[in-house]
């Protein structure tokens, strides 16, 4: 049900812990804030922790040096007052 009060390229969203956290499933949009723009060096909310990238069928772990790009399939884990934040690096500008 998340997934329909949720904003930006959100495609799903858990609940952990009676809300004090979520996991999203988010696609990388191509004029996104976070698109092209090593992890290291991307504005994103020290609560949340882009995990995984999935890229043509890879799986592909997140480090500092991975660089998200359009049509990735990202997965966010995030305490549950910064998704509005995760969600506008993930948005269009």
């Amino acid at each position: 049900m998340l997934r329909f009060v949720r904003t930006g390229e959100v495609i799903s969203s858990a609940l952990l812990d009676k809300s004090a956290g979520e996991v999203l499933e988010l696609v990388v949009a191509a004029k996104s804030h976070i698109a092209g723009v090593p992890l290291k060096d991307a504005k994103f909310p020290r609560d949340a922790v882009l995990g995984v990238l999935v890229r043509g069928g890879q799986v592909i772990m997140a480090r500092g040096d991975s660089v998200p790009l359009p049509g990735d399939l990202a997965i966010v884990f995030s305490a549950t007052e910064s998704v509005p934040e995760v969600e506008r690096a993930f948005s269009p500008r």
